[in-house]
């Protein structure tokens, strides 16, 4: 099961709290990036187009 996978499988109360624990911020050189809270572990990755369809295709 992907990420992608795990998140099509949630019903609304998850997905409406997985929605609202996700956290934009920057690092030391001004790029972006998405933090999200993923069974119990914070993860993140680079808020663009490639970086986020490569995290949703990675096995959970």
């Amino acid at each position: 099961m992907t990420k992608g996978d795990m998140i099509r499988s949630m019903n609304d109360e998850a997905l409406a709290e997985w929605i609202h624990n996700i956290d934009h911020f920057y690092d030391d050189y001004d790029n972006l990036y998405v933090s999200f809270m993923v069974e119990d572990d914070t993860q993140k990755t680079e808020d663009s187009y490639d970086c986020l369809l490569e995290w949703l295709q990675e096995e959970v």
